[in-house]
């Protein structure tokens, strides 16, 4: 596996999480970016956004953007280096990925290593489930009606708590009482590069599990332990 997961961004700094993945891009692959789940602005604008974002990063990519999932298969998606999955609504970029089957395309083509970068959203999908996500504010409402919330599940069995502050610990200690979930909580502007060879945190900051009674912190840098 070869993931990078991104708690998200804010006003302040767009680029701290996202050069960490410029960064690893090599020079003449081929990029994927999808927008799906952003909903603030036209697919077009974020897409030209992130183009101009990845070259003031110095990422050397082509760069295509699919707002449609419909009729995408495997052979149309392998002929990528690497994915980059937008933030936004989550409801409706898992929506999207289950109602196309594009979900089971994804989970193939991360299983074969490829890099997929998720961002906000973008990382939640890929945990166990988000039914939580509702949490987050108005632009994360479940106004698809999503029934079956669950995610790729690629973490054993931990959910991604993204844009985390310590404020957030009182909801996500009741979630894992009344849910039975746990989390890996990542505060923007940080993430977690899941790798063949480590699972390290990048970015800025530090970030923080939750599973039952525990609760552990990871530094920058440091080797996340699931």
């Amino acid at each position: 596996m070869n993931v990078i997961l991104s708690g998200g961004v804010g006003k302040i700094r767009d680029e701290t999480i996202i050069s960490y993945y410029a960064s690893i891009v090599p020079a003449g692959s081929k990029m994927l970016y999808l927008p799906i789940a952003k909903l603030t602005r036209p697919f077009s604008e974020s897409y030209e956004k992130m183009c101009a974002n990845m070259i003031k990063l110095g990422v050397k990519a082509k760069i295509e953007m699919w707002s449609d999932l419909n009729d995408k298969s495997f052979q149309d998606l392998i002929i990528f280096d690497s994915i980059y999955i937008e933030g936004g609504n989550p409801f409706i970029l898992l929506n999207e990925l289950k109602k196309t089957g594009f979900i089971k395309i994804l989970y193939k083509y991360i299983k074969l290593g490829k890099l997929v970068y998720g961002q906000s959203a973008g990382a939640l999908i890929m945990g166990k489930d988000i039914s939580f996500a509702e949490s987050f504010g108005e632009n994360a409402k479940n106004i698809v009606r999503l029934s079956d919330t669950n995610g790729l599940d690629l973490f054993n069995g931990y959910s991604i708590w993204p844009h985390y502050i310590s404020d957030n610990e009182i909801i996500i200690k009741k979630l894992i009482f009344e849910k039975r979930l746990k989390f890996l909580a990542l505060p923007e502007y940080t993430g977690i590069h899941f790798s063949p060879k480590d699972n390290k945190v990048c970015g800025v900051s530090s970030m923080t599990i939750f599973n039952k009674n525990l609760k552990k912190t990871y530094n920058l840098g440091e080797n996340v332990n699931i």
